[in-house]
């Protein structure tokens, strides 16, 4: 797990393809994903194809689900929830 180059340690895979348009809004416009063990080339696809309004949130997160070799994703803490929650549905 790395965010805007902090590492963290965490069991979860932060994925935050779901919030892409609330960052875009907050004016980010670079993304950086760290590499995993799953298709990463299918991963940042996946990325890819919501930044382009080519592919929805939900069918990303199980396109990169998919990938992660049953590792659960998390996004909570932007969320204000705990770290380790996964808002917009449960991935785990």
């Amino acid at each position: 797990l790395a965010v805007n180059g902090v590492q963290a340690l965490s069991h979860a895979y932060c994925n935050m393809a779901g919030d892409l348009s609330v960052l875009r809004d907050f004016g980010i416009r670079r993304f950086r994903l760290s590499p995993h063990s799953g298709d990463m080339v299918r991963i940042a696809e996946a990325f890819r194809a919501v930044l382009d309004n080519k592919m929805a949130p939900e069918e990303a997160n199980a396109a990169i689900a998919g990938e992660t070799g049953g590792m659960p994703l998390a996004n909570g803490y932007f969320h204000g929830k705990a770290g380790a929650a996964f808002e917009g549905g449960s991935l785990m």
